[in-house]
Order: structure tokens, then C-alpha cells, then sequence
């Protein structure tokens, strides 16, 4: 039984029926099957996101590569809590001399920086693209169901206000704690997964969280809009500023086509929140595998909820579509890396 529980861990597929041989000759399901057994789940959502780049371009729609600005925002952002996780979990293995489980990501460590890699040139792109694909805008629309909600915008704005000042008394600096928050949600959890999970438990956040970039930047095309700030001001002064220069960059990149300097990391799309979305599918995740992981991660998911729509980053509506997003992801990622069978 040893071995079938390895290779369940590990986001294995299951062996093969006797039937198998047949099915193999019968056309080209089972062809499928076989290079998705080659290429595993990392390296297959790498190549779905490259064909639906390559889609994009074979349009007619400019690719957009980062610059040196954005470049190093991407590393930040994303590579640098990567790459810590996985030192740390090389390290961990290493420490226990577990040959059995260290020879495992070691085998998925290229693969899923591949898929960070692709995972965030594409999903750039997608939401750059979103005005030239659908160029209707929906935030009249999105407003008014805000509106709908009554006093929950109020509401939200006035509990800002109220931590606001209690973290000003402490001299937290506020107005970056969307984004810090948002960063570090990224470095705990995947540090945490790598060291206190399994490693296909590490690996499967790694590509739920791709999943949602990739499927949320497909999502933007849907519905697209700036955000509530054009119509209402924010509680955040920092958020605010950058919202117009965003804002600027974007009606530029409209009526040109041609993206402005260090536009790779600044178009606008508020529909879903795919902050909220992450720090939900991190806070889930923490739930299930490190459970004293979970109360800190739903304080910085509270936080995002509420700063999101206090400053003018998201309609209301944005917010459960996200968290929608995160279950969806969560429960594909889990399809593909399937959960431990043993304990």
C-alpha cells in the first residue's frame, strides 16, 4: 500500500485500467492522457497559458513584457517568495534526510518556477488586453449594484477608518498595508506550505495561486472596469495617486494600442478582486493543511475585504466573485495534485 500512497501524494495519476490498451487505440483522449502524464500539472497549465498567449498575439494584440521597474516588482511579488520556499524546503528535507520525500521536489522545483514564470508575463497580458478585447467598460453598471447594497460601502469605509486610526496610534503606516499585506500573504504562505506541508500540499497552493492569475485574467475580459474610485474618492491618499496615474496610462493605452512606459504591471481591471481571491485561497488552504496558519491569513484577508472597497480599489460585487474564483481554483488545483490519502 506504501507506494499507491506515494504516488497519490505526489499528484501521480492513478494507474492504468487493463482496459487501458484498448482505449489507447480508439482516437485521442488517451493521446492527451499520456502527455499530461508526460508534463505533469505544472507543466501543463504552462502550455495552455502559452497557447492562450500565443491566441492573443496571432490577433493582433501587443505583447507587453516587463520593464526594468516592473520587473523588479515581479520579483518581489512573486519569484522572491518562491524561491524562499523552495530554499526552505530543500533545506527542511535536507535536515531530515528523507530520501524518499526529498527525491519528490526536486523533480517539481523547474516546473513550477516555469509556471510562475509564463504564469505572470500572460496574466499581465490578459489584463492589458482586457479593453482591447471588450471595449465596453461596466462601471456604470457595477455601481449600481453597489448601490443596491445600501450602507454596506459606508459601513466598510467607517470600520477603515476606525482600525485606521487605531493602527495610526501605533504607528503602522496604513495607506501600503493593502499591498504589503497582500505580499506577504504571498511569502507566509508559501514559505509555510513548504516547510509544515507535504510537498504536492506546497506545489498545489503554488498552482492554485497561477490558476487564479491565469483564470482571473481571462475573467477580467468579462466585465471590465476601472473601479469605483472614478466615481467616488477613496480612504487610501497613496491608492488615490496611483489610481489616477494608472488610470492615465490606461485611457493612453486605449486609444493607442501602444502600452506606455512600465505599463506591464499597471493596467486597471476591478472585476473579480483577485486580491481577494488569493488571500482567500491561502486562508482555505492554511484551514486544511496548517491550521495555526489560518487565523493570521483571514486577519490580512479581513483587511484586504474591507480596504478593498474603502479605497476605491473594488465594487462590492468584485469581492465574492473573488472568493468564488479561489474555491474554483482550489478545487481544480486539488484535481490535479490530488490531497495525501494518508495523514
Amino acid at each position: 500500500m506504501e507506494p499507491e500512497r506515494t504516488q497519490v501524494e505526489e499528484g501521480a495519476p492513478p494507474p492504468v485500467s487493463p482496459a487501458a490498451p484498448q482505449l489507447r487505440r480508439g482516437g485521442a483522449a488517451p493521446s492527451v492522457g499520456r502527455l499530461y502524464r508526460t508534463l505533469g500539472p505544472e507543466l501543463t497549465v504552462t502550455c495552455i497559458a502559452l497557447a492562450l498567449a500565443a491566441c492573443g498575439l496571432l490577433a493582433g494584440l501587443p505583447l507587453l513584457l516587463p520593464n526594468g521597474p516592473s520587473l523588479g516588482f515581479v520579483e518581489r511579488h512573486y519569484f522572491r517568495p518562491l524561491v524562499v520556499a523552495i530554499v526552505a524546503q530543500v533545506a527542511l528535507l535536507a535536515v531530515r534526510r528523507d530520501r524518499r520525500r526529498a527525491g519528490v521536489p526536486a523533480r517539481h522545483f523547474g516546473a513550477a518556477l516555469a509556471l510562475v514564470a509564463v504564469t505572470i508575463v500572460v496574466h499581465f497580458n490578459l489584463k492589458a488586453w482586457t479593453p482591447l478585447v471588450h471595449s465596453r467598460l461596466f462601471d456604470n453598471e457595477l455601481m449600481q449594484v453597489d448601490r443596491v447594497f445600501g450602507d454596506l460601502v459606508p459601513a466598510l469605509t467607517a470600520l477603515r477608518r476606525v482600525l485606521a486610526a487605531g493602527l495610526a496610534r501605533l504607528h503602522v503606516p496604513v495607506d501600503p498595508l493593502y499591498h504589503g499585506v497582500f505580499v506577504t500573504a504571498f511569502f507566509v504562505a508559501f514559505t509555510a506550505h513548504a516547510l509544515f506541508d507535504t510537498p504536492s500540499g506546497f506545489r498545489r497552493v503554488v498552482l492554485a495561486a497561477c490558476l487564479v492569475l491565469l483564470i482571473g485574467g481571462v475573467g477580467y475580459w468579462v466585465l471590465p472596469a476601472k473601479g469605483p474610485f472614478i466615481f467616488r474618492p477613496g480612504e487610501n491618499r497613496l491608492a488615490e495617486l496611483t489610481q489616477r496615474a494608472m488610470e492615465a496610462r490606461f485611457d493612453a493605452f486605449v486609444a493607442t494600442r501602444v502600452p506606455p512606459p512600465g505599463y506591464f504591471t499597471a493596467p486597471l481591471a476591478a472585476m473579480p478582486s483577485l486580491h481577494t481571491a488569493h488571500a482567500t485561497l491561502f486562508t482555505v488552504f492554511a484551514y486544511r493543511r496548517i491550521r495555526w496558519l489560518f487565523w493570521p491569513l483571514a486577519l490580512a484577508l479581513f483587511w484586504i475585504v474591507i480596504e478593498a472597497v474603502a479605497a476605491g480599489w473594488h465594487y462590492v460585487v468584485d469581492l465574492p466573485v473573488g472568493v468564488a474564483l479561489a474555491f474554483g481554483c482550489i478545487r481544480l488545483a486539488t484535481l490535479m495534485i490530488p490531497e495525501p490519502s494518508g495523514p
